[in-house]
């Protein structure tokens, strides 16, 4: 981001930032997530964890 860059205001810096969040953390593939998107990494975590949840809630 330049001083001279393409955004009229700080409205257009926010959509551009929230865009470029947006394909960081839901399209974009890690190669250190095994190829997965940080997104999809973290719903299994918390889907485990609900799951361990769930099992230690019943015995």
């Amino acid at each position: 981001m330049g001083l001279s860059g393409p955004w009229d205001g700080v409205g257009d810096v926010e959509a551009a930032t929230a865009e470029w969040v947006g394909w960081f953390n839901h399209e974009r593939l890690h190669s250190m997530l095994d190829y997965q998107t940080p997104a999809e990494v973290e719903a299994a975590y918390w889907d485990a964890r609900s799951a361990a949840d769930t099992v230690a809630t019943a015995a």
